[in-house]
């Protein structure tokens, strides 16, 4: 048979076509029976399909963390002339800070060169976040030790160490 995007080959290399093209199906059913239902309806989509999708559709967390939608949608906030802040937030851009056409076309060539997607002033205020979720994990750690805490409680000083150093690699990375 001919050699069609869904057809099976006869000859022996085409043999091996058919199997590598098996083992690739299974494994992309493997991984999409892995995801959630919304995956899985918009892996099967063809691309033109899946911008319509989700036109239409308004997104819905159907993951471990649904819950945390609501936070996410009254915090974030995106939009023309809004830029993000702090990692979570937005803010209003200052039209007279938009650089130019060239500039702006410049300032893309050099993040993807760079693969970053943050510009520097949210590199520093991340850097800025993860610096005082250090030294604040260190005095909350101090004050676990000092006054009359639980050994288990104590584990709550992860909390915004974890935080402080997914800011500091934001910052580091630009990502």
């Amino acid at each position: 048979m001919a050699g069609g995007s869904g057809q099976l080959l006869a000859s022996p290399p085409a043999m091996a076509v058919n199997k590598i093209r098996a083992q690739s199906h299974h494994q992309a059913m493997a991984a999409t029976a892995r995801q959630g239902p919304l995956a899985r309806r918009v892996r099967r989509a063809s691309p033109t399909s899946c911008a319509a999708y989700f036109e239409k559709k308004k997104f819905e967390n159907e993951g471990d963390f649904w819950f945390m939608q609501p936070s996410i949608d009254m915090l974030f906030k995106p939009g023309k002339g809004k830029k993000i802040a702090f990692g979570v937030l937005t803010q209003d851009v200052d039209e007279k800070k938009i650089p130019s056409e060239d500039e702006q076309k410049r300032l893309r060539e050099q993040a993807s060169r760079d693969l970053t997607n943050i510009d520097a002033d949210e590199r520093e205020r991340r850097r800025a976040v993860g610096n005082f979720l250090n030294l604040f994990s260190v005095g909350l750690g101090a004050a676990m030790v000092v006054l009359p805490v639980p050994p288990l409680a104590r584990l709550g000083v992860a909390v915004p160490l974890l935080f402080a150093e997914g800011y500091l690699k934001s910052a580091d990375t630009g990502l």
